[in-house]
Formats: structure tokens, sequence, C-alpha cells
């Protein structure tokens, strides 16, 4: 991934909407991940929601960073299990979010 030193990182994604409720979400030297609205929004139930990503970045930098804080303190992890959830309200002023995680 690079100097970890750096003061800042750059990521990038392309997402590419086939129509209806499907995309494409691409990143350069990775496998292509489907992407859908969530199922109870009509969404494919075989790819993957922003809801699904958002919850699955959150979950993954707790894990990643927990490893590597483990890792300093010369305790590395063999293995380790994190779940995530998240609720999606909706807002009096219109659209949902996410209100807890």
């Amino acid at each position: 991934m690079g100097d970890q030193s750096s003061e800042s990182h750059e990521f990038g994604v392309k997402i590419t909407w086939k129509g209806g409720k499907e995309g494409i979400i691409t990143l350069e030297g990775k496998p292509e991940l489907p992407l859908t609205s969530p199922a109870q929004w009509a969404g494919k139930p075989d790819g993957y929601s922003p809801h699904d990503l958002f919850l699955s970045a959150v979950t993954g930098c707790f894990i990643t960073t927990f490893a590597t804080m483990m890792k300093r303190a010369k305790q590395p992890l063999t293995a380790h299990q994190v779940s995530g959830r998240g609720l999606v309200r909706k807002h009096p002023e219109g659209g949902f979010h996410f209100t807890d995680i």
C-alpha cells in the first residue's frame, strides 16, 4: 500500500450504473463487486448495497486497526472475528439515515 508514514493516502473507486437497481463497483487491480439497492428497496439479494459496504468499512476499519495495535504490542492476532450491525431509520425531514452502528 505504500509508505505508511505519509501524511495522506488517496483511494479511488469507479461505479458504473447498469440501470434499474444494479451497478458494478470497480477498483483497479481488484475483482468487480455487484452493487444494488438494499433488498428492502427492491434490490437484488446477491449484490452488495451501499449499506452493506458502509457497515463492512466500519467493521473492517475496526478489526484492521485492532490487529495493528495488537501487532505493535507484540501480541499478533492469529484469528479474530468482528460483527457489525446498523439501524437505518426514516428521517423526519425525508430520506433515511443510519442512526446506530
